[in-house]
C-alpha cells in the first residue's frame, strides 16, 4: 500500500458526531466522516454487534478521536468484552486501531492487513476465514485492497461488505490507489457463492443496504 495516500487521509480527518442506526437484532450500522482529499466528505460505514455482555467492533473509525468515540459508545451500554475486526489496512477502517489496542482488546487482523500496518498488538489469523463465533471473516482476496475482507453474521443474514462492495447508487469505485482491477471481479464472485442468502449487504461506503450491491460493484467493474 502507498502511504502517502493513508497519511493524507490520516491528517485531513475532523470531528463529527458518531450515527449509529439499528438495522437488524443485536446489529448497528455505525457511520463516520472524514474530508478526504480528491474526494471531499466521505462517509464510512461499519458494523457493532452487542450480544450480551459482549461486543463485536467491525472497523475502528478514520482517527484515534473515533475510535474513541466507538469504544465510549459501547461501554456505555456497560459492555467490557470487546473484540475488534479489521478489514483491511486503510484508515477508513483502521484509522483508530491504536484505541483498542491501548485498551487491551483483541483486534483481530488478516496476516496481509498486519504486514501493511506493522502493529505487532494485533491478533493476527491466516487462510480465507475466522470465525468468531457464528460470525464469519472471510477473505476472498484482492480487490480493492490487497488485503480487504468482508464479515458475515450468520443469524441475522447480514453481509458487511467493506470497501470490497459499492453502494448501489455509487457512480464510480471510488478510490483504487491499492487496487487490483483484475482480481476484483472474482473477489466478488467469490463472496456471493459463499453467502448466497444475504437478505443485506452494507457496502463500506454509502446509504444502501440491498442484496444488490455486489452485482451493482460487478457492473461497475466491467464499464472499466
Amino acid at each position: 500500500m502507498k502511504k502517502g495516500w493513508l497519511l493524507a487521509l490520516l491528517g485531513a480527518c475532523s470531528a463529527q458526531a458518531l450515527e449509529v442506526t439499528p438495522v437488524a437484532p443485536h446489529l448497528y450500522r455505525y457511520v463516520l466522516e472524514a474530508d478526504v482529499p480528491g474526494f471531499g466528505r466521505v462517509p464510512a460505514n461499519g458494523i457493532i454487534e452487542l450480544e450480551g455482555n459482549k461486543a463485536l467492533l467491525v472497523d475502528t473509525g478514520w482517527n484515534q478521536d473515533q475510535g474513541r468515540e466507538l469504544l465510549n459508545w459501547i461501554q456505555s451500554k456497560g459492555i467490557k468484552d470487546i473484540q475488534v475486526v479489521l478489514t483491511h489496512s486503510h484508515a477508513d477502517r483502521a484509522g483508530g486501531v491504536k484505541v483498542f489496542l491501548d485498551a487491551g482488546l483483541t483486534v483481530w487482523a488478516h496476516e496481509k492487513t498486519a504486514a501493511l500496518l506493522k502493529e505487532p498488538r494485533l491478533s493476527v489469523w491466516s487462510g480465507d476465514s475466522l470465525k468468531l463465533g457464528p460470525v464469519e471473516v472471510f477473505y476472498p482476496g484482492a480487490g480493492h485492497s490487497p488485503d480487504n475482507l468482508v464479515v458475515w453474521f450468520q443469524g441475522q443474514r447480514l453481509l458487511f461488505g467493506g470497501c470490497l462492495v459499492k453502494d448501489v447508487a455509487a457512480k464510480s469505485l471510488g478510490n483504487l490507489e491499492d487496487a487490483d482491477l483484475r482480481h476484483w471481479p472474482e473477489a466478488l464472485k467469490a463472496v456471493g457463492h459463499r453467502y448466497p442468502g444475504a437478505r443485506l449487504v452494507i457496502p463500506g461506503h454509502g446509504d444502501g443496504r440491498g442484496p444488490g450491491a455486489i452485482n451493482h460493484s460487478l457492473a461497475l467493474l466491467e464499464k472499466r
